[in-house]
């Protein structure tokens, strides 16, 4: 919880369909409306590939190329050692290929997983706690170029300054924020730590905002904005 009125600072990502705040505006949180981060990662696990026109999901798309590569080694009993080479070359590329896009999905679905066991432990600890899925995340001036720096490579970003009208402030430790292979009691474990407020390393405190809030200013670059 935190007092009325006190400024704290958001670093908002232009894309797809998220509403481009400006000074001025008035905004209010909504528990009936996804947020940019977890629209994002129900967007991201749609990952379809096209085959002959059709499309088809990565595991059906990954079973065609291991039983195709299989096909074409049974029949590989040349001792051409050239073309073997070539044949071992494009199966490689094809190999990696989808191995990178198989690692892509399941780290999108392990963050799923993550976050509805989260916001699961939320409602049992306190369901007025601010939600990961439609909450905003935002800095005190301290921290704001921490936050700049790891969105580096995301183009059209901004920082906005912004007043809370409401106190739903949560402080939580950001090294807990994780998605490996986790049990889902392990998964349970670590969100109930999250959710306790306990921080154990203060550099890597995430703070999450639910309620109205006001856009008091906009800068469109880190060097814009005087760190205190």
């Amino acid at each position: 919880m935190t007092e009325q009125n006190q400024t704290y600072y958001h670093i908002q990502i232009p894309g797809f369909e998220r509403d481009i705040w400006k000074k001025g505006d008035v905004i209010c949180t909504s528990l009936k409306e996804y947020n940019a981060f977890y629209s994002g990662l129900i967007r991201d696990m749609e990952d379809k590939e096209f085959v002959n026109g059709n499309k088809i999901g990565l595991i059906e798309y990954s079973n065609s190329i291991f039983e195709k590569d299989s096909n074409r080694n049974m029949k590989s009993k040349t001792e051409d050692y050239q073309s073997l080479y070539y044949e071992f070359q494009s199966n490689s590329f094809e190999y990696e290929g989808i191995a990178n896009k198989l690692h892509w999905s399941l780290f999108q679905y392990l963050k799923w997983i993550r976050e509805e066991i989260f916001e699961n432990v939320r409602l049992k600890v306190d369901s007025n706690l601010p939600s990961r899925k439609s909450c905003i995340w935002i800095s005190k001036i301290e921290d704001v170029k921490k936050w700049w720096d790891l969105f580096k490579n995301k183009s059209g970003k901004r920082i906005l300054e912004l007043r809370l009208k409401g106190d739903n402030v949560f402080i939580g430790d950001g090294t807990l924020i994780r998605a490996d292979t986790f049990s889902l009691k392990e998964y349970e474990s670590i969100a109930e730590k999250y959710w306790s407020g306990i921080v154990e390393r203060k550099k890597e405190i995430e703070i999450s905002y639910e309620g109205e809030f006001e856009v008091l200013n906009e800068f469109n670059d880190i060097n814009d904005l005087t760190i205190r």
